[in-house]
């Protein structure tokens, strides 16, 4: 059984692994991750409908941030932590989310009520009130978002990818449920060429293999060559592509000083 003193002491063993990867001590790389938490995350215990909803988010913001301050909602509480809730009966919460860690106290009282790690896109472990035994809770759709920001590679951004939904008519949302599958508009506005605009399919996260949402290939408009992938959603702020010619990058979302869309 996994303690929460268990979980902690995990979770200080592999920030000190990156630390010592940072120094030149072991292999280890300690990433910066983005965690997309729009969303309902329902508890998977048997019996329980406890879920934690993140408020308050602006996409503007949280989806280039590893660390940030958060604001989130235990709905049907069932007493789990205490506290008053609001006129719709939740749990207010205030916290903080940190390369995957998160951490909520209650507003009220500033007692932790949720304490633990995500583990994947879609699903968080951690330790609610008293208890000492994580529960799982999963999220059942990813909040993309591709259309926010540029795309931009790692090591001189010689490759760029703007998302846009008005390409080829895309229905494309911000979010992908799991399992399913969703259209994607997209432009290579990458420097030194004409922009190119693209078409693919997202598939959402597969839940039975874990695999995260990929777009097998972006395809010139009308019938073109293939120009990108797969491209894969590692996580809110980096996508993993390969080029036609098999080059694999490292794409980041950046910021835009005025919001663009595909010529």
């Amino acid at each position: 059984m996994r303690t929460k003193a268990s979980v902690r002491k995990g979770l200080l063993a592999l920030g000190a692994a990156g630390v010592l990867a940072a120094c030149g001590g072991g292999e280890l790389l300690l990433l910066a991750v983005v965690t997309p938490l729009n969303g309902q995350w329902l508890d998977q215990t048997a019996g329980s409908n406890v879920t934690i909803t993140f408020v308050n988010l602006n996409p503007a913001d949280y989806l280039y941030k590893p660390a940030l301050a958060s604001n989130a909602l235990l709905l049907n509480p069932s007493g789990v932590c205490a506290g008053d809730t609001d006129v719709d009966g939740n749990l207010p919460l205030t916290g903080t989310v940190d390369n995957g860690r998160l951490r909520l106290n209650v507003t009220q009282t500033g007692q932790v009520c949720v304490d633990g790690r995500f583990t994947d896109l879609r699903r968080l472990e951690a330790v609610i009130g008293s208890g000492t035994t994580p529960r799982a809770f999963i999220n059942d759709r990813i909040d993309v978002r591709l259309t926010e920001g540029v795309w931009v590679s790692e090591g001189g951004g010689t490759v760029r990818i703007k998302f846009d939904n008005a390409v080829g008519g895309g229905t494309f949302a911000d979010s992908v449920d799991n399992g399913s599958t969703t259209d994607v508009g997209a432009c290579d506005v990458s420097p030194g060429i004409v922009a190119t605009r693209l078409l693919g399919t997202m598939e959402g996260f597969g839940v039975r293999g874990l695999t995260k949402p990929t777009i097998s290939a972006l395809t010139e408009e009308n019938g073109g060559a293939q120009r990108f992938g797969p491209v894969v959603f590692e996580d809110g702020a980096t996508l993993s592509v390969r080029t036609a010619a098999g080059q694999a990058l490292t794409l980041k979302r950046q910021k835009e000083t005025v919001s663009s869309s595909c010529p």
